[in-house]
């Protein structure tokens, strides 16, 4: 893990930035990133485009592809759609977060024989061992500078009523892992207690599937919010576009089970690609690289062909070419040229 230095000024503000939100309204606040997080996403852009391939980078069109001068649309879009990423970042971000993990983790001897099976063939209710899972967090922190693990617990209702150990293995209920995406945390709040900094808020942005129909269904967005004892979930409404809150209810626990990992940590909550010098110069190269076929389709079919060059020579360019004491001065005589 790296942890880089920031000046005093930078460290103020971003400790400032942490723990705003745009908005006055707390039901389009809720949605709103915080000043931080869009500070980073400035920082992620270029190397979550690069992770997804040749197809994202099109889509972002002259965002990383810019148009050359008196380029027409035409050609551009030509050139555009020809030009194919050759992705060094995704393979050194893929080769790295897999190194560690070529063996499997060893688990300490004094754990719980229940916990370990539960580590060792699903960790994260998804079919994920220890493994897998870590290496999907290791993967988003290279590439985004942090990220996130959310400790949780199948829900108990009140008409569930008293549960005994017995009715919580029966029906399978134990505590998982879920992997929180550096993007999916658009804010939070903190404070110091006992002079560590601790989480008092953190919403999380969610995508959700909803069915219309017998085989339609749309995709909506929540925001979940998380606070020492409590949690709720915020939904937007896809016509009217105004959130509202569709869950909430209370926790047995006094903080909030979120983990951050880093690995190029700038403050709380902050962290920057690691990578980022590898991803700009990937991108110079996807720019370079796509005049490439345009190169060789003009190498390959010329434009033009003549059998026959006769120039056509006026009086005074007969008499400068019996002047002339080699063919190359001859070369050099203005003609005008008739193909034959």
């Amino acid at each position: 893990m790296v942890r880089s230095t920031l000046t005093t000024e930078q460290a103020r503000m971003l400790a400032d930035l942490g723990n705003q939100s745009v908005g006055s309204d707390d039901n389009d606040a809720v949605a709103k990133p915080s000043q931080a997080y869009k500070w980073m996403t400035r920082h992620w852009d270029l190397p979550f485009t690069l992770m997804g391939g040749t197809v994202s980078m099109r889509e972002a069109g002259q965002k990383y592809l810019p148009k050359n001068p008196n380029e027409r649309e035409e050609d551009y879009r030509v050139r555009l759609r020809r030009a194919v990423l050759t992705n060094v970042f995704q393979m050194t971000i893929t080769n790295l977060s897999s190194k560690p993990f070529t063996k499997p983790a060893n688990l300490s001897e004094d754990m719980n024989t229940q916990v370990a099976e539960w580590v060792t063939t699903d960790v994260d209710r998804e079919g994920n061992d220890i493994n897998k899972f870590a290496r999907m967090v290791l993967e988003d922190a290279l590439v985004a500078g942090k990220t996130h693990i959310l400790a949780e617990f199948p829900r108990i209702t009140d008409e569930d009523g008293v549960l005994t150990l017995a009715d919580v293995m029966s029906r399978g209920l134990r505590p998982y892992l879920t992997h929180i995406k550096a993007r999916a945390v658009i804010g939070w709040k903190s404070e110091l207690v006992d002079g560590v900094e601790v989480l008092t808020q953190v919403r999380i942005a969610e995508d959700a599937k909803k069915d219309v129909s017998r085989f339609e269904e749309v995709v909506v967005k929540r925001v979940r919010v998380l606070e020492p004892g409590m949690f709720e979930l915020w939904e937007q409404d896809p016509k009217s576009k105004e959130w509202h809150v569709i869950d909430r209810g209370e926790t047995a626990l006094n903080f909030i089970p979120l983990t951050t990992f880093y690995t190029n940590r700038k403050d709380f909550l902050v962290g920057l690609p690691p990578l980022r010098d590898l991803a700009d110069m990937n991108s110079a190269h996807w720019e370079s690289s796509s005049a490439n076929p345009t190169c060789c389709t003009l190498l390959v079919y010329p434009s033009c062909s003549a059998r026959t060059w006769v120039p056509r020579l006026t009086p005074k360019d007969r008499m400068l070419l019996k002047r002339s004491r080699s063919h190359r001065t001859a070369l050099c005589i203005r003609t005008t040229p008739r193909l034959t």
